[in-house]
């Protein structure tokens, strides 16, 4: 699968001088560059999608470049302790982290502001100045940030990323957006984008009538970021933070730029079969869009099974066939990735098949701090 990466650039802009709510030394005030603080202030570039968050007020399910409302990010900071101490405080110590917030209306050609929520300075002294920052979506929520971790919902229809960690300071040339110091957003769920379609009227008419509903069995429910406690530590990701696997509704809408609802109970297209009249057809599935679920990756040990209800056959559960990647002969649903399920209802059973797709034009976000 193709992968698209898109850079969102840090610019440090000169401020009038304003002091910090709990600075109580001097050198923890923020830098002055010509008697002005320097604020770090992200700018966006252009974005070409991926799906997010629909339980944030301030995000709509998929994000690209006809992005309309502001999107909801969260970083972590800490600062080396001292001017004669280069070590840093645990991410355990921090009281809270730090929304930001990334402008509506970006396009391919215009760019537009990501900004921390209550603006954030580089420090002012002249050795041990560095700050480490980490960043994640979805936006915080209630209960989310507690020493050094971050607890998030799979909840289907909430896309989760998180950024590596990295370390700058007010000098050009290390500071955040130059080379070596770019966040990565990286989705950490795989896109299953669900299609249905019947072989024939028969399984139509005798067998399912309409499409009612599809649950994804078992699926974990929660997810941790959690974030390193001494300086050797890493950024680490725990999908199976749940203690018990819980059925997932899948999300009744479309998966693109429209995130328009789809309406249920949803007619199953036909299987057509047209004959060109020089002794060959042409077959076509007439397959049609049913929704979609953001799930943990699964790898070649596991298994997805989903519960399909229909009108006239009850509720049915089958397997879904883990596809194989050709590049990397990965067998399974992989973070970053999205697959087309399709399922084909027949007058003796439903047969799922699932084909790696694009991820909604983009796999990684890149934003340069």
């Amino acid at each position: 699968m193709k992968t698209f990466v898109r850079s969102i650039v840090l610019s440090f802009v000169a401020v009038s001088a304003i002091a910090l709510t709990g600075c109580s030394k001097k050198d923890d005030v923020p830098v002055e560059i010509d008697g002005q603080l320097v604020e770090i202030l992200p700018s966006g570039g252009s974005f070409k999608g991926g799906v997010v968050s629909q339980s944030s007020a301030a995000s709509r399910a998929v994000i690209d470049a006809g992005h309309t409302r502001d999107l909801k990010v969260a970083f972590a900071r800490i600062d080396q302790k001292s001017e004669t101490d280069a070590t840093y405080p645990a991410y355990s110590t921090v009281a809270a982290a730090l929304p930001a917030t990334w402008t509506k209306g970006f396009t391919a050609a215009n760019a537009t502001a990501i900004s921390f929520d209550v603006p954030q300075y580089y420090l002012t002294r002249v050795t041990n100045n560095n700050t480490k920052l980490v960043g994640w979506y979805p936006h915080l929520t209630a209960n989310t940030f507690s020493s050094g971790e971050v607890s998030i919902a799979v909840d289907g229809a909430n896309d989760i990323m998180l950024t590596q960690e990295l370390e700058g300071n007010k000098d050009a040339a290390t500071a955040f957006g130059v080379t070596g110091k770019i966040f990565n957003f990286k989705h950490k769920l795989a896109l299953l984008k669900f299609r249905v379609y019947a072989k024939d009227s028969a399984a139509v008419k005798n067998g399912y009538g309409k499409l009612k509903a599809i649950t994804l069995k078992k699926q974990l429910a929660t997810c941790k970021i959690v974030l390193p406690g001494d300086q050797a530590g890493q950024v680490t990701f725990d999908y199976a933070a749940a203690p018990d696997p819980e059925d997932m509704d899948m999300v009744k809408k479309a998966a693109d730029s429209t995130d328009k609802a789809i309406t249920y109970p949803l007619g199953l297209p036909v299987l057509t079969v047209t004959d060109n009249g020089d002794g060959t057809s042409t077959t076509k599935k007439n397959d049609v869009e049913c929704g979609y679920a953001l799930i943990a990756p699964v790898d070649a040990s596991g298994k997805v099974s989903v519960a399909i209800e229909t009108e006239l056959g009850g509720t049915k559960e089958v397997d879904l066939t883990l596809p194989k990647d050709a590049s990397s002969n990965v067998l399974g649903f992989e973070a970053g990735k999205a697959y087309n399920i399709v399922l084909c209802f027949t007058t003796t059973g439903i047969d799922p098949t699932a084909t790696i797709t694009e991820w909604i034009k983009a796999d990684d976000i890149e934003i340069e701090l």
